[in-house]
């Protein structure tokens, strides 16, 4: 992947890390934030308000060639704009009583197709799934 395009809650969430002693995680890669308010482009990330597709017809004539999506609403934005080819999934193992859906008010059905599975620390596993093309 050489670029990133993440909401607001995601960044600021890495951003918290970095407070922790963490290296910015997105290094040598290019960052967007999709966010209504600006970011003070520490590392080389800027904001961006429009719409996905948009973002992603700039991102190609910058010479984007696999840009990786996260953030929940960022993802449903994209999904619901049928931008998205694969969604990787991780399961961490904690029991939420009440949480916001990932995929809440996307109407869109679209058949996946397992692409592996794997399993970090013992703990996580994480999915990774094809869209067929609808």
């Amino acid at each position: 992947m050489d670029t990133l395009v993440v909401g607001r809650k995601t960044y600021d969430f890495v951003l918290s890390l970095l407070s922790s002693g963490q290296p910015w995680v997105y290094g040598g890669k290019r960052c967007i934030v999709m966010t209504h308010s600006g970011v003070r482009g520490q590392h080389g990330e800027r904001a961006y308000a429009g719409e996905p597709a948009e973002l992603m017809r700039q991102l190609e004539a910058e010479g984007a060639r696999q840009v990786y999506v996260d953030g929940g609403v960022v993802i449903r934005s994209f999904l619901a704009a049928g931008l998205l080819d694969a969604l990787t999934l991780m399961l961490v193992p904690c029991l939420l009583g009440e949480g916001l859906p990932l995929f809440g008010g996307v109407k869109l059905e679209s058949e996946l197709d397992l692409a592996g599975v794997q399993t970090l620390g013992g703990k996580l596993v994480q999915l990774r799934y094809r869209l067929r093309p609808g």
